[in-house]
């Protein structure tokens, strides 16, 4: 478990494809022999309690010194950490008052783990950081139930970038290997409850200690009850409050101008009944003005402008989560703002924003495939401005994210879609080779293509 993300881990790749650690995983019985051999590799331990110089909790206080039973491991189904049943999550906050943008999705392949007991399957889910709209983060998370309920942290992959460049894989520790197995949620936590998400000091180290249980917060759609608050202290001697609530897992961490908050999840803010007229039009309309600023039109902006708010209003009386609609609100006015000064830049910047935000209100209603492959048009859209801008730390940082949505809708879908996602694959590929060479019309007729073919997908159900 990481803590929120800050500033000095910048992050990149050149290509998800190519990147080290980023294969899929295939889950398939191992032979017998081979299941033996890998079994009796010897696991790195934790580090002594009395060669850590923090403040630690008495070993009496932590419920994480027993070792775990995995019978049926991706079965996860804690209510404060529900990783199987939450299909993705949505955060948003502030990174040193930057706009933080967080995406986790449980992917459909599991990642075998080598236990002193034997091979454990884990559930993987995909993080994704985005600072003020390039990517930061990107980590792969391999978690597992124990019988006893308890969920445990088998390690993590990840990709710190800068610049739209692969950085350093600083924070990648796998369970056995680089530190122990370690408990990130205990079966059933109770006040002064102590564990440790990651155990080896020097490498990873957090020690949690349960704060406050029982406790009811401000979810999406309402108040949610039951929700717990811990206490971690990492590495560094800093301490940080973490919040977690049924149905949502972590729901909130940091304070003041670096915060991450939960905006909205999947199926758990799922409403019935189709998508509504009022959202529908306001990502047309954001669509329509980020053509007509292209275009200089701007009586037409301002008029397709004065329509989304009005839709907006319209939207607001069916609900839009808590979090997501001053986002929104901020974002809509913004548009106006540049459509009257006539910036053609600002005001298209901000319909892309607009479509992000509206994609994440629409997964109260469509499945999280048809948003992923609505983002990449989105992402598209985000390549012609930085192309425009000549901003090529921008659009290899937009390419990253189209990679990495990529990766989580690879085996996600139905046969159709696979082969669409292998298509598009090649798509980003061209585009990447296009930015290679500098060529930036062919990098816009990529995205285009990209942006058809995804939108085509991602308004269906």
């Amino acid at each position: 478990m990481r803590a929120h993300v800050t500033p000095p881990h910048a992050v990149l790749l050149l290509s998800l494809a190519f990147a080290p650690g980023c294969t899929d995983s295939v889950v398939a019985p191992l032979h017998p022999a081979l299941a033996r051999a890998e079994s009796a590799i010897a696991c790195i331990g934790p580090v002594p309690d009395h060669e850590i110089p923090l403040p630690l909790v008495p070993p009496s206080q932590r419920v994480d010194l027993v070792t775990p039973v995995f019978s049926n491991p991706t079965a996860i189904d804690h209510a404060l950490f529900p990783i199987a049943g939450v299909a993705q999550a949505v955060m948003h906050g502030l990174v040193d008052g930057e706009p933080l943008r967080i995406e986790r999705t449980r992917l459909p392949d599991a990642e075998r783990i080598v236990l002193p007991s034997g091979v454990v399957p884990a559930l993987t889910e995909q993080f994704v950081a985005i600072i003020d709209r390039r990517i930061e983060e990107t980590a792969l998370d391999w978690y597992a139930q124990a019988d006893d309920g308890a969920v445990w942290y088998l390690g993590e992959d990840v990709y710190n970038y800068d610049e739209g460049r692969l950085a350093d894989r600083e924070g990648t520790w796998r369970a056995c290997r680089e530190a122990p197995a370690a408990m990130i949620m205990p079966a059933n936590p109770s006040l002064g409850n102590a564990y440790r998400p990651e155990d080896r000091y020097g490498v990873v180290f957090e020690e949690a200690v349960v704060t406050e249980v029982g406790i009811t917060v401000d979810g999406p759609r309402g108040p949610v009850a039951g929700a717990i608050v811990i206490r971690e202290l990492h590495m560094d001697g800093g301490t940080e409050s973490k919040t977690f609530a049924p149905g949502y897992g972590e729901f909130f961490a940091g304070s003041g101008d670096n915060f991450e908050a939960l905006s909205v999840a999947q199926p758990t803010d799922g409403r019935p009944g189709v998508i509504p007229a009022s959202l529908a039009a306001i990502l047309d309309g954001a669509s329509t003005v980020f053509g007509q600023a292209g275009a200089g039109n701007w009586a037409g902006a301002a008029s397709t402008t004065r329509a989304m708010h009005a839709e907006w209003q319209s939207l607001q009386s069916v609900g839009v989560p808590a979090r997501l609609a001053p986002l929104m609100q901020d974002a809509l006015d913004a548009i106006a703002e540049a459509v009257v000064d006539e910036d053609s830049g600002e005001s298209r910047q901000y319909a892309v924003d607009a479509l992000q935000l509206g994609q994440d209100i629409r997964m109260q209603y469509h499945p999280r495939e048809s948003i992923d492959f609505a983002r990449l048009g989105v992402w598209t859209r985000q390549v012609a401005l930085d192309v425009t801008a000549r901003n090529h730390a921008g659009i290899r940082s937009d390419v990253l994210i189209m990679q990495w949505i990529l990766r989580r809708l690879d085996g996600a879908g139905s046969a159709a879609d696979d082969v669409l996602v292998q298509r598009l694959q090649r798509e980003l590929r061209a585009l990447r080779a296009a930015l290679d060479d500098g060529d930036h019309a062919s990098m816009v007729q990529r995205a285009r293509r990209i942006e058809r073919l995804a939108d085509d997908r991602g308004t269906h159900a």
